[in-house]
């Protein structure tokens, strides 16, 4: 029974989790939209890639984290997060007096960097805790109702910790914009075969460790670089609204990304007249299977939106992490 019941949730979050589709876009109308408040400039629609360097992370002379050199396993994972064209990730080699720069900057908690323009952001860190232990269970023997022996040979149980800290940097300042932080913890068992286990055989185990749990801390870094995009066209078909978007593969896009759609209103104080700007959230929509490289569709249901949808009211894609993330058949069947 309970096999039944996780087998139709699974079910039911394919269902939810299917792609939305535009079969045939001919089929959809033109929609006058009236322009945002705060319509954006040329140059805003045609921005560059945001430059990031990633250098390796400090490992704190942590021993184990020196052996598995996760100081770069970490920092390569960082990069595996961010590539795909959300970024223009820049090779560290070529930054190698911004990285002494960085790091005068974090043992003076000041400073700024005054050379090549190499990038807009670099991404560093640091390691906090590498352990790695294991326990032994001896063999055993079982047997079941018919009388039949099983023999269970003796095993250990490894299990690897390691947690930390991202700094993401913004340049020229070597202002630290945004810390996430990461932790995971990774275990596996295997025959004894008569030979005990040492500190430098948990190696593998602990860089598999650093590598997961950089995977986990990968949505806040995600959204932080989600570039900014514009609504540039509306079309309708009976009570179903698509926008046409400026962002597409090349910006790191893929169809059934949800993009969340803001628009910029101006205030004036009652009291002292003075004039500002706030950001107001209208809702969320989801990419559709019509993408290119530069643009792409994405369905809205307008009744959803706090208000219109604007000609020039900027998006950014919204990572978040999966339904069944970090949930084990074993545990749903528990």
């Amino acid at each position: 029974m309970r096999l039944f019941l996780v087998l139709s949730l699974l079910l039911c979050f394919s269902v939810a989790g299917c792609a939305p589709t535009i079969a045939n876009l001919g089929e959809y109308h033109a929609a006058q939209l009236s322009p945002a408040d705060f319509m954006p400039a040329p140059e805003q629609l045609k921005s560059a890639k945001v430059k990031v360097v990633v250098f390796p992370l400090t490992d704190g002379n942590i021993d184990l984290a020196k052996k598995a050199n996760l100081s770069t396993v970490a920092a390569g994972e960082v990069e595996n997060q961010l590539a795909g064209g959300m970024v223009e990730l820049v090779d560290r080699n070529n930054a190698a007096k911004l990285q002494q720069e960085v790091m005068l900057s974090e043992i003076n908690n000041q400073g700024a960097y005054n050379g090549p323009e190499v990038a807009d952001f670099a991404i560093t860190g640091n390691v906090d805790k590498a352990t790695f232990g294991y326990t032994y269970d001896e063999a055993y023997t079982t047997r079941d109702k018919k009388g039949n022996s099983y023999y269970h040979p003796a095993q250990f149980n490894y299990k690897a910790n390691v947690s930390g800290k991202i700094k993401i940097i913004q340049l020229p300042s070597l202002k630290v914009v945004k810390t996430i932080t990461f932790a995971d913890s990774v275990s596996t068992s295997e025959d004894a075969h008569g030979r005990a286990p040492t500190q430098d055989s948990g190696t593998p185990l602990v860089a598999k460790a650093a590598t997961d749990a950089i995977h986990s801390a990968r949505i806040e870094l995600k959204n932080y670089f989600a570039k900014k995009g514009y609504v540039l066209e509306k079309r309708s078909k009976d009570d179903e609204a698509i926008y046409k978007i400026n962002l597409g593969t090349e910006d790191g896009l893929k169809t059934n990304d949800v993009c969340q759609i803001y628009t910029i209103n101006k205030t004036v104080n009652a009291i002292t007249q003075e004039e500002s700007t706030e950001e107001l959230l209208l809702g969320e929509g989801k990419v559709s299977n019509q993408i290119g490289a530069n643009y792409s569709w994405l369905i809205i249901e307008d009744a959803d939106m706090q208000s219109p949808v604007r000609l020039g009211d900027y998006v950014k894609a919204k990572y978040s992490k999966g339904m069944l993330e970090g949930l084990s058949l074993d545990s749903l069947l528990q």
